[in-house]
């Protein structure tokens, strides 16, 4: 046996007992790990610079419902704590430790047919792989669990399918392979509203919809179909105040995509009326981006020609972003002053030549 094996089973024996002993909550347990690691990343169209972070939505349905799910198992206690022991190598960096943990989980969810546990771990598996840029490997293993879901039984239009295809058109975009992307996005969002139009299901279905609707749209602006990515959005957004389960950081998010989308489009007042709601939600939940909202809408006065007022939520973003120490932000307001001290000496010189 390896040095790292026994190392590994010595650490897992010791984090079984602490998670018992806590009663520590895996949050994939409950969620079948279907969470988005997206890297923060600043839009930018044609050299003008667009913020904000693309977050994601979540609260997915479990593949079994809490009412008919099995009591907890000694394996499912170790799954969990296989699953906290391998996050924990990702947040120290140790990327391959955390593979080959989570592949020990796989081997024994298998032995034992614990098909949610499974799905779990192929999740995690694809997030590392997409971290790392490994994107080939996460369209395998996406691939995998999906064959391996419906040699199960579950039907083509579940949700934990479909998000597990809403990754995978996520990751054909992200490769540029924007003609695959698109039809796989259009294929689960015809799937999805087919579901939510043969009568009532559960909001967690209905938040998989607006997931996909807004990811959507967010592939459209950026490839530059604004018109269609305002719409997509604008569903996403209209849908989420039909429903529960949408939380006031998710509808930040999608109030400030709006106001991006509404600014490539020139749209710059009602722009301005999104992003001022989502910074009233931001200051309410004291959001970790609110100083990039407060850039983003200094920009936007700024194309407006309103210099002073641009100057002003500039300078607040400048502010918030210190107090909050975010880097990003910081960065942001640097070039938006820059752009607006530009701005001001163009201003003068006019003045000075009409003079």
């Amino acid at each position: 046996m390896s040095k790292f094996v026994k190392s590994f089973f010595q650490k897992f024996f010791m984090f079984t007992q602490n998670v018992i002993k806590n009663q520590r909550i895996s949050f994939f347990r409950d969620y079948c790990g279907l969470i988005y690691h997206i890297p923060k990343k600043i839009i930018h169209y044609k050299n003008e610079l667009i913020i904000f972070q693309l977050t994601t939505f979540v609260g997915l349905k479990p593949i079994i419902p809490e009412d008919s799910r099995p009591p907890c198992t000694d394996n499912k206690k170790n799954i969990e704590a296989i699953i906290t022991m391998a996050e924990k190598a990702l947040s120290e960096g140790q990327i391959q430790e955390a593979e080959t943990i989570l592949l020990v989980g796989l081997k024994i969810a298998e032995n034992n047919d614990m098909e949610e546990e499974i799905c779990q771990i192929y999740d995690c598996l694809i997030n590392i792989s997409y971290s790392i840029g490994d994107f080939g490997n996460a369209q395998d293993l996406i691939h995998q669990i999906v064959s391996r879901l419906i040699r199960t039984g579950m039907k083509t239009d579940d949700d934990v399918i479909i998000t597990f295809k809403l990754k995978l058109a996520r990751l054909y975009s992200h490769t540029a392979n924007n003609e695959v992307a698109e039809s796989t996005f259009k294929e689960c969002i015809s799937l999805q509203k087919n579901k939510l139009d043969s009568g009532p299901l559960s909001d967690k279905t209905g938040i998989l919809y607006i997931d996909l609707l807004f990811w959507y749209g967010i592939f459209l602006f950026q490839n530059e179909k604004f018109e269609e990515a305002l719409k997509n959005v604008e569903l996403a957004y209209n849908y989420s105040n039909k429903i529960q389960g949408i939380n006031s950081s998710q509808e930040l998010v999608i109030l400030s995509i709006l106001a991006e989308i509404l600014c490539a489009l020139a749209q710059y007042d009602q722009a301005i009326v999104y992003l001022t709601n989502a910074i009233v939600i931001g200051k309410s939940i004291n959001h970790p981006e609110l100083a990039l909202s407060y850039v983003l809408l200094g920009n936007i006065y700024l194309k407006k020609e309103l210099i002073q007022e641009a100057k002003r939520w500039c300078e607040e973003g400048a502010k918030l972003s210190l107090q909050q120490r975010n880097i990003r932000g910081q960065q942001a307001s640097r070039v938006c002053l820059d752009k607006i001290k530009q701005a001001f000496d163009t201003k003068y010189e006019l003045n000075q030549e009409s003079a």
